[in-house]
């Protein structure tokens, strides 16, 4: 049976807990926090999908000049393996940058990148580029692959309540059996809407509080927190790219 003990458990980061005083058992620990800092591994579920911009892809026409880059290509593509290029245009940029997904595919993709309409400034987009060889050059059009960035924390830095749940043992009482393990979960409902710029290799650059916690001081600390805050950066196939992050898994995909 669980009994409230008469002191809380103080943790690095402000708050209270409450705990239990048993001899070992399974338990649960609920923190008010105003800064998390407990550690979690980056989450599996990363939000991996294809891009949304266009809304509609084109005729391949339409972004590329495919007639000449076919004929320009066609000593490189082979039947038995296309070639696969990301073409970007980074936000303001009306140049697209173009990357071979298959290194080996390098010098091609110089080619192509030859090819590649300009396209009026605006916001980050991509695109892919399949080129296959064999009796007729083929060149198609397909969506990219975007995987927002992620904190490797989670949801909890962001939260003003978490749920500890884990193992304990009380000294002087038999030695437990091996824990199961533990982990922390933040309150959905006290998550802090947050937005953050995330560069190239994980640091956020810039951060704000979307909506106030109701504290305009909980909401400096916050974002003082957040600067803390280590991310897996985005990716645009493959490749790290800087993003935006907005907490409850609302980051905006191109």
């Amino acid at each position: 049976m669980e009994r409230p003990r008469s002191h809380g458990t103080q943790a690095s980061s402000r708050g209270y807990y409450s705990s239990v005083n048993t001899g070992y058992g399974r338990v649960v620990f609920t923190m008010l926090v105003l800064s998390a800092v407990a550690r979690l591994d980056a989450q599996g579920v990363t939000g991996c999908a294809d891009t949304k911009y266009p809304p509609e892809l084109p005729a391949p026409s339409a972004l590329v000049d495919s007639v000449h880059a076919m004929n320009d290509l066609a000593a490189f593509a082979a039947s038995s393996k296309p070639m696969v290029f990301s073409v970007v245009f980074n936000q303001g940029d009306s140049v697209a940058h173009v990357r071979a997904l298959d290194q080996r595919d390098a010098a091609a993709a110089v080619s192509l990148a030859n090819y590649v309409r300009r396209e009026p400034p605006g916001e980050l987009w991509a695109f892919r580029v399949r080129i296959a060889g064999g009796d007729a050059v083929t060149l198609t059009l397909e969506r990219s692959t975007y995987c927002p960035p992620v904190s490797r924390e989670g949801d909890v830095p962001f939260a003003t309540r978490v749920t500890i749940t884990g193992s304990v043992a009380v000294a002087g009482n038999p030695s437990p059996l091996p824990p199961s393990g533990s982990s922390i979960t933040a309150d959905p409902s006290s998550i802090v809407h947050v937005e953050a710029l995330i560069s190239v290799d994980g640091r956020v650059i810039v951060g704000r509080v979307v909506q106030s916690s109701g504290s305009p001081e909980r909401d400096a600390r916050m974002v003082q927190a957040m600067k803390r805050v280590r991310f897996e950066p985005a990716k645009l196939d493959g490749q790290p790219v800087q993003a935006v992050f907005r907490s409850r898994g609302e980051s905006p995909r191109p």
